[in-house]
């Protein structure tokens, strides 16, 4: 039956079960705030072991018998918790186990293809496990000490309250990232203060339907993955093909962005997302679970702002676990490529994860090394204020995240080699050509700016244009 209806909405079983499985955590957590939230008959030890029970039967219906992994691995995070909670060992074995498990776990089940099996579910998990042993034995430290959020338990967990947190349903699938110490004030009624849980939950479920229904429609008549392969493909010219790249890697966002969302309004449903509530106006903050920031990716102009809103709770869980935690190289460079390396890692070991994150640790460089030339510049600042320049800016920033973005992502879905570099061959490197030479490209934008918008600040801080009259002066510049 669910192999029928994949066929009929042009996907596969596994991905309409995936599906299914973020959509279905929905009745199970309103069920929990309508009947059991406020139940004094109901202890914390139950409500985390009604969690339990939920997810491990969603990840069954996933993957069904290989739900071992993950129960082994909550298991041992339980164990060893206890066993090396003071030790400075701790960490280095969680880490150890969860990734060598992680990447044994890819090494035995991956194709060519991305695939949905235990390992795509797997590695949320990981981070989950993994920062919970990081949070623990952060607990004993000083918090001047951590440099980092503050995400300590106030608590050693228990046995069911670390599986809760592992199997709680709208999240045991796709995620998002969230603290343990949020998952306690959760279950503990702290966040029951927000009352429009419901209100902004279903909000996120509409928006994710939009969404995955966009994705859909792009996939299934306009640029699906094997119109690449195709001799209509091959047939158009360069600027067309570039703009369906772009075209085609909005739409792949759109994919995972769709899935997020729908996780996210679940999340909200059960109360975890809380943030705060304005005491003045009673407007209330729920995005304490989100993976994505849509006003910024949607109206985004530079390469450096997808990274930033798109997989939002996943990347500050690298920077406080990784980047974070580098902080003794006292080199941000190493610490960029080295959580980069850890992301690409995470993913598995098909070479397209590498060549997507190479790619964006050169562009997100580039992009911090020359809009300060810009933004500095009070010369094209002015300039820049008049319409007609806005215009002008907009759209071939637009234009530029619009098919880098699309371009880069090739390689992240494809995976393969032999796939991703037949797409390239047909773009003629385009991207290559693009991106590869940043680095020298901004040497050169450095001399274009002082010729085009040059200009001097004296002692007394004034701007002084070097091609006008010494008494024409301009604003301070601070």
């Amino acid at each position: 039956m669910l192999s029928s209806l994949a066929d009929a909405v042009g996907t596969s079983e596994s991905a309409l079960r995936l599906l299914i499985s973020v959509l279905i955590a929905y009745p199970i957590v309103i069920f929990y705030r309508l009947f059991l939230h406020k139940n004094s008959n109901i202890t914390r030890n139950e409500t985390n072991l009604i969690f339990t029970v939920c997810g491990i039967l969603i990840c069954i219906f996933n993957y069904g018998y290989e739900v071992y992994h993950s129960l082994l691995s909550v298991t041992f995070t339980y164990i060893i918790i206890n066993l090396l909670y003071k030790s400075k060992y701790l960490v280095p074995v969680s880490f150890i186990f969860h990734i060598s498990y992680l990447l044994i776990g890819y090494y035995k089940t991956s194709t060519e293809n991305y695939d949905i099996c235990w390992t795509m579910c797997h590695c949320v998990m990981v981070l989950h496990l993994i920062g919970l042993t990081f949070d623990v034995s952060d607990s004993i430290k000083k918090p001047e000490v951590l440099g980092i959020t503050d995400s300590r338990p106030y608590k050693i967990p228990s046995l069911v309250e670390v599986f809760g947190f592992a199997y709680f349903p709208p999240t045991v699938i796709i995620g998002p990232q969230f603290s343990f110490k949020r998952y306690l004030e959760f279950v503990d009624h702290k966040y029951d203060i927000g009352l429009q849980h419901f209100s902004f939950g279903l909000t996120r479920f509409l928006t994710g339907v939009l969404y995955l229904s966009i994705y859909q429609l792009l996939f299934m008549f306009i640029v699906p993955d094997n119109f690449f392969m195709t001799s209509e493909f091959d047939n158009k010219n360069l600027i067309y093909k570039l703009l369906l790249v772009g075209l085609w890697g909005r739409a792949s966002l759109y994919k995972y962005i769709s899935c997020w969302i729908l996780s996210e309004g679940a999340a909200i449903c059960a109360g975890l997302a809380f943030v705060s509530k304005d005491e003045k106006t009673g407007v209330e903050d729920w995005s304490g679970c989100s993976n994505i920031k849509l006003s910024v990716f949607e109206n985004t102009y530079k390469f450096g702002d997808y990274v930033n809103s798109f997989n939002v709770q996943t990347n500050k869980w690298v920077l406080n676990y990784v980047y974070k935690r580098l902080k003794f190289l006292n080199n941000r460079s190493i610490s960029h490529i080295s959580a980069l390396m850890f992301l690409a890692v995470w993913h598995g070991f098909h070479d397209g994860y590498y060549i997507t994150f190479f790619l964006e640790f050169i562009i997100i460089h580039f992009e911090k090394e020359i809009e300060p030339m810009f933004k500095k510049n009070p010369k094209f600042v002015e300039f820049s204020k008049k319409f007609y320049v806005q215009v002008i800016i907009w759209l071939i920033l637009k234009l530029y995240t619009f098919v880098i973005a699309g371009y880069c992502l090739i390689p992240f879905v494809f995976l393969s080699f032999y796939k991703w570099w037949a797409i390239y061959k047909k773009l003629y490197f385009f991207g290559f050509i693009v991106i590869l030479p940043m680095p020298l490209y901004a040497e050169i934008v450095r001399k274009a700016v002082k010729i085009f918008f040059p200009y001097e600040k004296t002692a007394d801080g004034v701007v002084e244009s070097k091609n006008e009259p010494n008494n024409v002066k301009h604003d301070k510049v601070n």
